[in-house]
């Protein structure tokens, strides 16, 4: 990982920049559990701010692996607390996950081939793609 701290410091925030980055953490969490989804796009945004008012060294690659080790218990939390609920159908996860498992695998393997500057552009593709589809519906 190139996440990293410079030689002989720690993180340190100040106190704004603090409220910030946990207001976005809390915001992400809450997204994630409201509308299952969302949430890692606040996480991407939580660690950039954290990159860039602290000593953190981060490539932009690493912005999206440790977004996704942030998701993968914010996820099985919100996931229990569905099925909980009853907010699951048991059929459909069966259908995604051994694409979704496939398309994550050729995706992780891409990630160190694929320049920083084109999988920005691919995000905000995603992004603005799935906005407009939304308000659109």
């Amino acid at each position: 990982m190139k996440f990293k701290l410079k030689a002989g410091s720690c993180v340190r925030l100040k106190p704004l920049s603090t409220a910030v980055y946990v207001a976005l953490v809390v915001l992400g969490g809450f997204c994630n559990g409201l509308l299952g989804a969302g949430g890692g796009i606040v996480i991407i945004y939580a660690i950039s701010y954290l990159a860039s008012t602290s000593s953190i060294d981060v490539d932009r690659k690493d912005i999206f692996a440790n977004a996704l080790a942030v998701m993968i218990p914010l996820c099985m939390v919100s996931a229990i607390i569905y099925v909980v609920n009853g907010a699951f159908s048991e059929a459909v996860p069966w259908k995604l996950l051994i694409p979704a498992i496939l398309g994550g695998i050729t995706g992780a393997l891409l990630l160190e081939k694929v320049k920083s500057k084109v999988l920005m552009l691919i995000f905000a593709a995603i992004m603005i793609y799935s906005g407009i589809s939304m308000l659109m519906r």
